[in-house]
């Protein structure tokens, strides 16, 4: 939802400069998209931060009913689902063949995915 004015941009720009020699005739066009996509991006980034923060859950965890604990079962912190859970998994993204193996993790004893158990965490219902 948060690309869309990217590709409303895309398509008005588009359209309002065919036709015309003026290379700059899609500028305003893309400023507002740009804009748009931006202030959208802030208002789902506030909205996310402050559900995780409240609740251990993103949007999509509160749709589906379920949130992230650490193991034992005590909140987990807002640097442990960001950090670990998120920029951690995707730093480890670079490596070949490793979103494979972290989606095979799942199928193990714990039922946890490889970043849950770097993070020390695992998926409850809410």
């Amino acid at each position: 939802m948060v690309y869309i004015p990217l590709f409303a941009r895309t398509f008005i720009g588009a359209a309002s400069s065919a036709g015309t020699d003026d290379p700059g005739a899609g500028g305003t066009a893309a400023l507002i998209g740009l804009v748009l996509a931006l202030v959208g991006f802030v208002a789902w980034l506030y909205l996310t931060l402050k559900q995780m923060s409240a609740t251990g859950q993103s949007l999509a965890k509160k749709y589906f009913n379920i949130k992230v604990v650490r193991s034992d079962g005590s909140h987990a912190s807002m640097g442990t689902l960001i950090f670990k859970r998120n920029i951690l998994n995707g730093l480890l993204g670079i490596i070949p063949l490793y979103g494979l193996i972290e989606i095979l993790f799942i199928f193990g004893e714990k039922r946890q995915c490889l970043h849950d158990r770097l993070a020390d965490t695992i998926v409850v219902e809410a």
